[in-house]
């Protein structure tokens, strides 16, 4: 299925979450938001994705020596202040991992200050944004009522990266037929995101990702060979495999899982 990808130029920090639609269905744990009244904490996925953005920038961040702009009070004991490093607010996010949400919060917040004051260049990479415009999640409220993307409280900074308010970096994202439940009829961005999400990303350059080609495919191939993806292939069965799957990527990915 094609995809569409948002572009801009230049990258420094990377921001990036390559499976967002499984915090709306595979989510690991629902909390009350401690911080975000009305909204509902993915606690674990978020100190999972702290980690993993410490693991990608942390060198980078050491070096650019990030400091807060403000004080971020977690509760009546605990509080990150004023000039503390962003390696630390990271740490004590996946140190509390109550706090974990409104932490990303706070570093979304932070990055684009400091990209915006020229200190920084941030990338901003998501995968499948249009989940985060979806009318349908599998989280529930302590009523057991469905809790929209909007509300999800580890979602929102996310989606307020994607705005337009800030300079000094890039957002490439793409859009995906998967990503969420009820739109999956046609692969164009305007139907995948909604009237809301085309606007709040309006103005962008959508860039159509086909196909593998031939070439694409053959080298795709050789690629899972040597990572051992996928064993013993003949010059017939690698045929069988780009018809049934037409070339596709996410076809062919789904289909090498069991060779």
């Amino acid at each position: 299925m094609p995809l569409y990808r948002n572009v801009c130029l230049f990258t420094y920090i990377g921001v990036r979450y390559a499976a967002t639609a499984h915090w709306f269905k595979d989510m690991k744990e629902v909390a009350t938001s401690v911080l975000s009244p009305g909204c509902m904490d993915l606690p674990i996925d978020a100190g999972l994705w702290l980690k993993h953005f410490k693991s990608q920038n942390s060198n980078l961040l050491s070096q650019l020596d990030l400091k807060i702009s403000k004080d971020y009070v977690w509760n009546q004991r605990e509080m990150t202040s004023q000039g503390t490093p962003i390696l630390e607010l990271i740490e004590f996010g996946t140190n509390r991992i109550k706090y974990a949400c409104g932490v990303v919060d706070a570093l979304i917040r932070e990055l684009k200050l400091a990209s915006t004051a020229g200190k920084c260049k941030t990338l901003v990479v998501i995968d499948g944004f249009n989940a985060f415009t979806s009318s349908h999640t599998r989280i529930r409220d302590d009523n057991k009522a469905m809790v929209l993307p909007k509300q999800v409280s580890l979602a929102i900074p996310f989606f307020d990266i994607t705005k337009s308010d800030w300079c000094n970096g890039a957002v490439v994202m793409t859009v995906d037929q998967i990503a969420n439940k009820e739109r999956r009829e046609s692969y164009l961005p305007r139907y995948l995101l909604d009237k809301e999400g085309f606007e709040h990303l309006d103005p962008f350059i959508p860039i159509l990702v086909d196909d593998y080609n031939v070439a694409e495919f053959d080298s795709m191939i050789e690629y899972y060979k040597d990572r051992k993806w996928i064993r013993n292939m003949t010059s017939s069965g690698q045929r069988e495999l780009e018809l049934i799957t037409n070339r596709n990527p996410f076809v062919l990915m789904e289909q090498c899982k069991f060779l």
